[in-house]
């Protein structure tokens, strides 16, 4: 059995994107391309009430957290036209969750 011990929040995407189930649709892809373990969850009626664009929640395995944080950042630069300082900052963060 998975302990799927990590969660990150998807929200949704701004104006000019694509809608975020398309995306999740392409980020799924990317990661099963890269064999990271992964299930996207619905957020609670709690979760959502403290974050009203929380869409879903993506559960990981922290021991992928490296790979993890490659592939959303791939993502992120592809779909979501991150900019190198906004990417920069997420791994930053994510390596230091990571610790």
């Amino acid at each position: 059995m998975k302990l799927f011990d990590t969660r990150i929040p998807i929200h949704e995407t701004t104006e000019g994107l694509p809608s975020i189930h398309d995306l999740i649709e392409k980020l799924g892809e990317m990661l099963d391309q890269y064999n990271i373990e992964y299930f996207v969850a619905l957020p609670t009626a709690e979760d959502q009430e403290k974050d009203k664009a929380l869409c879903y929640h993506l559960h990981y395995l922290s021991e992928q957290n490296t790979e993890l944080t490659l592939v959303v950042s791939l993502f992120s630069t592809l779909y979501l036209k991150k900019s190198n300082q906004a990417l920069l900052e997420a791994i930053v963060k994510s390596f230091g969750r990571a610790a």
